[in-house]
């Protein structure tokens, strides 16, 4: 069974590239458009993983994924940051930490290599109990 992910971001050029990147690595991939929809979409779909920007209208990525933490059902959703927001970071240098309510959470700099994001995603579902659970 193929893992879900959630791509969040205001940018619909940038949804249909990762979108896509996600479909052609074996994921199954669906979008939100700001972070009430990502609240929305995570608590009906449980996916196994989020992509959220950061910026953006209605409601920050943050504000979202503090919300997220706060729901028994969606408080363990793997989630990476992406954000144009990061500047002046080290050359070689495209992950960060993001820290929400004592949670660290990966983050990488727009733009990104979108193998990098697939390089995070996998890392993270790698580490995920609900990957190494066995399937009945």
């Amino acid at each position: 069974m193929s893992k879900k992910i959630l791509v969040v971001d205001d940018e619909p050029d940038f949804v249909r590239i990762i979108l896509a990147k996600l479909k052609s690595n074996g994921y199954e991939a669906a979008s939100a458009t700001n972070g009430r929809e990502a609240i929305r979409e995570a608590q009906l779909q449980s996916p196994d993983l989020i992509v959220m920007d950061v910026v953006m209208p209605d409601m920050h990525g943050t504000d979202a994924v503090r919300l997220l933490q706060a729901d028994v059902k969606t408080a363990n959703i793997p989630i990476i940051f992406i954000s144009g927001a990061m500047v002046n970071l080290p050359e070689n240098e495209d992950t960060r930490q993001a820290t929400i309510s004592g949670k660290n959470y990966t983050a990488l700099a727009k733009p990104f290599n979108a193998e990098k994001l697939i390089s995070e995603i996998k890392k993270l579902l790698k580490g995920d109990q609900r990957e190494q659970a066995p399937e009945k």
